[in-house]
């Protein structure tokens, strides 16, 4: 059995530990038809490649398999590719020999035929620069949205830490109205009992 048809595992780092994803024949078989589905579009310079893997694993939890994300399948592509060219590059040097892999005419129809009748045919080169290009942008995107994230989550924070202190502000506030409060009705009955003092001194006095 080769390397591709066999159960792969994915190691993914989380809030609380370690992930383990597998892969195996059914969810690999799914994948390359997802990706199949969409191979022009991956082509396209114009299209975001990240958005078609997040097509991709939208497809693929709707088919029950959770926990998956776009980093594995990227990953995952790119291992089946280097396996691709592998035993491309065994066929060139010896066409007698016969290929193992399950998803080598699946690939040479969606990678090399096409790249055999078009006339602009890009060299092993190219379409390494080309791949290497849009790891790049989308690594770029990425780094944006994880910047905008960041900057959100600041001005969240910066936003809950003024109205913490604008309710503090307001508690002392109210502690201060009510301790002035307390002091005015002790003044109030201060006052309350000098004058019934003073008026039984008048009375005293009075009567003498």
């Amino acid at each position: 059995m080769d390397e591709e048809s066999e159960t792969t595992h994915y190691y993914l780092e989380c809030e609380g530990g370690v992930e383990e994803w597998h892969w195996n024949s059914k969810s690999t078989k799914l994948l390359v038809e997802l990706y199949s589905e969409r191979r022009h579009r991956f082509r396209d310079p114009k299209t975001r490649k990240r958005a078609l893997w997040t097509e991709i694993v939208d497809d693929m939890e709707h088919a029950g398999y959770k926990g998956i994300n776009e980093d594995i399948c990227d990953r995952k592509w790119r291992n089946m590719k280097k396996t691709y060219r592998t035993c491309r590059e065994t066929l060139k040097k010896n066409a007698r020999k016969r290929v193992g892999w399950e998803y080598y005419d699946t690939f040479d129809d969606m990678f090399q035929n096409e790249n055999v009748n078009s006339t602009t045919a890009k060299t092993e080169s190219d379409a390494l620069i080309e791949e290497q290009h849009n790891e790049l942008s989308d690594m770029q995107c990425t780094l944006e949205t994880d910047n905008n994230t960041l900057r959100a989550e600041q001005s969240n924070d910066m936003t809950m830490v003024a109205e913490e202190q604008q309710r503090q502000l307001l508690i002392l506030e109210r502690s201060r109205i009510a301790a002035i409060r307390e002091l005015s009705k002790r003044i109030e009955e201060s006052n309350v009992i000098q004058r019934e003092r003073n008026d039984l001194l008048r009375e005293y006095l009075s009567q003498l």
